[in-house]
């Protein structure tokens, strides 16, 4: 009984120990929770063929993101195609079990996207920019292209 006590205490003092340091990836001297030295990679998912225009409850709107194909795993990355005139999204489905995820979309398109702020017609669809207002982003056709991040709270 002694000896379980004793590995019972010494884990638990472990466990706290690591639970209040930085964790490093490739470096033995992290300085955030999370310091990853060298590349990351993200998992890109199918592309969103989504449609030209676009409206609260219809077109563009509660869309899913597609897992990864051939597997359940949510991906984080994804290249929207589809649209030949200006489109906008008004909500993105959250997967299930993807509560913080950050997901980018990259609009391949040569015609401007519109993120329509706080327009969804689905329970937690809605997208809230940063700055409450809706957001543009132009297609790569102009020569301009912009990473756009989601975080779900699903």
């Amino acid at each position: 009984m002694k000896k379980l006590s004793l590995f019972i205490a010494i884990t638990a003092v472990t466990m706290h120990m690591f639970a209040q340091k930085n964790v490093g990836i490739g470096n033995s001297s992290p300085v955030t929770k999370l310091d990853i030295s060298g590349a990351l990679s993200l998992r890109e998912g199918a592309a969103l063929s989504l449609s030209n225009g676009g409206s609260r409850g219809g077109a563009n709107d509660n869309i899913t993101l597609p897992e990864i194909t051939g597997t359940t795993d949510i991906a984080s990355f994804y290249r929207i195609t589809g649209p030949t005139a200006l489109f906008s999204i008004f909500g993105i489905t959250p997967n299930t079990g993807a509560d913080g995820q950050v997901v980018t979309l990259v609009n391949t398109t040569a015609y401007t996207l519109t993120i329509i702020n706080n327009n969804s017609s689905g329970t937690g669809s809605s997208i809230i920019t940063q700055t409450a207002v809706e957001w543009k982003q132009l297609g790569s056709g102009s020569g301009f292209r912009r990473d756009w991040r989601y975080r779900c709270n699903g």
